[in-house]
């Protein structure tokens, strides 16, 4: 985007067949966002969801979604022959699943 800004953005799937008779379907999406502080250490903001699927007792799917956002930093330290070594924290917060039973 900038000098400074990056962005990125993924989408998923993954098909789970025949669990106790049923084929589920779990999805997410993310995207993050990157600040360069400086060309060493970078503030980052995520932000994740998920749709996933269980097989219940009752034979039936449950489905649920939960999102998670998180914000950090990372810290890069150079070494010789171009190599680097990073370190980073995050801190995260968010929604818990919210089942629903469905056919």
């Amino acid at each position: 985007m900038s000098d400074r800004w990056s962005v990125h953005a993924n989408a998923g799937a993954t098909w789970i067949p025949d669990v106790n008779g049923i084929d589920l379907v779990n999805y997410n999406l993310g995207a993050s966002a990157i600040y360069a502080v400086s060309p060493t250490f970078n503030l980052m903001f995520e932000l994740v969801g998920n749709w996933d699927e269980e097989a219940a007792e009752s034979g039936r799917k449950e489905r649920s979604f939960s999102a998670i956002f998180s914000t950090g930093f990372r810290y890069a330290f150079n070494h010789a022959n171009d190599a680097q070594t990073v370190i980073g924290l995050a801190a995260q917060s968010g929604s818990r699943p919210t089942p629903q039973i469905t056919a």
